[in-house]
Order: structure tokens, then C-alpha cells, then sequence
């Protein structure tokens, strides 16, 4: 399991996301994790815990996006803003279908986690 930063002191809850996110993605054998995020927080926070697999951070703020272009196993794109579970997912399914392409033919399958939802969304 990955280190704790400020290990000995009590879990923040931001970091207990961070290590669950990781974990989740190397039990299930994601491909990736996909992150919504405003102000790249989450993203970044995920990063730190440097996981096996890419970090695809969606945000509808370019500055953000370009702030993530320099983070640590991540792959920024610049979305639209919604307001939806359901359209985010659409939307981010878009954005990783090109870069998927050499993969799609195999069927490997995207699995998001946000907040308590893991649900499994078939690229191809």
C-alpha cells in the first residue's frame, strides 16, 4: 500500500479518498481513473498516491486544465461544465474514445470512481 503523507497523524478525509481511489483501481484492474474536478484537487490529491494506472482528470476550466498538464500521471481535458453525474460520464467517455482507439478493439472497459459510485461503462 502507498504511504500516508504525515504518516503516524490521523487520516484527513481527502487522503482516505485518495488511497481508496488507488486501491479500487488495482483490485479491479482499471484502466484508468477518471476525476471530475473544478479546481484539480481531486486529481491531484489521487496523484500523490501515485497509482499503475492514468490519471484522466476532466475539467471545464482551462486554467485548471493546463495546471494538470503538469501533474504526475495525469491526462488533462478540457470539458464542458455540467451539472449531471450522467453527462460528465458522457462527456468523458468522449474525450477518452480517441485517445482509447488502439485499445478500444480489445474491449477493455472504463470504470469510474466517484464519490461511492463504481460502475462499469464499456468504451467500445
Amino acid at each position: 500500500m502507498h504511504a500516508h503523507p504525515g504518516a503516524g497523524k490521523p487520516a484527513r478525509t481527502e487522503d482516505a479518498i485518495g488511497v481508496a481511489v488507488v486501491a479500487a483501481a488495482e483490485l479491479l484492474h482499471c484502466p484508468l481513473i477518471v476525476c471530475f474536478t473544478s479546481s484539480g484537487f481531486t486529481a491531484r490529491k489521487v496523484a500523490t498516491y501515485r497509482p499503475t494506472v492514468p490519471i484522466f482528470a476532466a475539467t471545464p476550466e482551462p486554467e485548471t486544465f493546463q495546471q494538470l498538464a503538469l501533474v504526475w500521471g495525469t491526462i488533462p481535458a478540457l470539458t464542458a461544465h455540467y451539472t449531471d453525474y450522467d453527462s460528465l460520464l458522457r462527456e468523458a467517455r468522449q474525450a477518452i474514445l480517441p485517445a482509447a482507439s488502439p485499445s478500444r478493439e480489445s474491449g477493455w472497459s472504463l470504470r469510474p470512481a466517484c464519490r461511492s459510485t463504481c460502475r462499469e461503462l464499456p468504451i467500445s
